[in-house]
Formats: structure tokens, sequence, C-alpha cells
């Protein structure tokens, strides 16, 4: 894949993501899941190292705003 190309890196970013949910049993509708699975996809560690940060809280306070389809 092009990382370049946005729509590759969508792509890409959400297999990780995927990935990452089935491995370690991450709940992406829980502001911990959330927390775990961007600082797994930020630095490429173990999610049970992961703390809130400020980005996570940007993050997360972002997601609340957003509406479910």
């Amino acid at each position: 894949r092009d990382l370049c190309d946005p729509y590759d890196n969508l792509i890409t970013a959400f297999e990780l993501w995927e990935y990452n949910r089935n491995k370690y049993g991450l709940d992406p509708w829980t502001d911990d899941g959330i927390m775990r699975l961007l600082y797994m996809h930020n630095t490429g560690k173990h999610p049970s190292q992961a703390s809130y940060t400020d980005y996570v809280n940007r993050c997360i306070s972002f997601s609340k705003e957003l509406v479910k389809l």
C-alpha cells in the first residue's frame, strides 16, 4: 500500500485497529478501549502500558461529539 495515499492510509489504520482489537480484546466503544487502541496505534507498544495523555483525552472528547450512525 501507498501510505501517502489517504485512502490506503485509512484502510491500513483500520486493519491495524481490527487486528489489535481482536488480539487484545479491546473495545473501541469504551474510553479505555479507545485509549489503548490509540496508544498501540501511535507507539506500537503493548496496550497494558497505555496511559491517558492530553492527545488521548482530546481524541476521546472529539469522539463524544460524533453522532453514531
